[in-house]
């Protein structure tokens, strides 16, 4: 799949409801009576020095700011939307880092698999300079986000240095 296709797929990609619409030559194919799709979701890349911006989960886990792409929205829309509600600011350059495909609890997010975008942020003010952020998004530095870090596979990748857009593609296996 090209990198234009992928975006196509992820930007109409609906994984809560059940259905995954996807464009193919001007049809759409609708599968709402078959396996549900992945849940698509992006997540931002925010970095200071050794430190990664994270928000306290409450359940000893912490995640990347970011959030679900809702249907018929734009992978990188979605993820300007979630950092500016989260930080109360919006990122001046997002850049793609790489998708991770992994497993989920389809009980809990109705789907199986996510399908996770990555984006490297930055701000056009010192804003990521801030000692503080609302709610319980904090600066962790690495040792700290590499066992609390969710989702896990997300975590494994970082760790192991590959969360980079030259592996722009990480698979699950089951």
């Amino acid at each position: 799949m090209t990198d234009h296709e992928l975006e196509e797929a992820a930007s109409t990609a609906s994984g809560r409801t059940g259905r995954n619409s996807l464009s193919q030559k001007g049809s759409t194919m609708d599968t709402k009576d078959s396996c549900p799709g992945p849940r698509v979701a992006t997540y931002a890349l925010i970095g200071r020095g050794e430190e990664l911006l994270v928000h306290d989960n409450g359940d000893g886990s912490c995640s990347l700011p970011g959030t679900a792409v809702r249907d018929g929205e734009l992978v990188e829309a979605a993820l300007r939307r979630a950092v500016t509600d989260q930080l109360a600011t919006g990122p001046a350059d997002v850049d793609f880092c790489t998708v991770v495909e992994h497993a989920l609890a389809p009980e809990v997010h109705g789907s199986p698999t996510e399908l996770a975008f990555l984006f490297d942020v930055t701000f056009a003010d010192q804003c990521a300079e801030k000692p503080t952020w609302p709610g319980r998004f904090r600066w962790e530095d690495n040792e700290s986000v590499s066992s609390r870090l969710r989702p896990l596979a997300v975590r494994t990748l970082h760790l192991r240095g590959l969360l980079s857009s030259r592996n722009p593609w990480h698979a699950w296996l089951p």
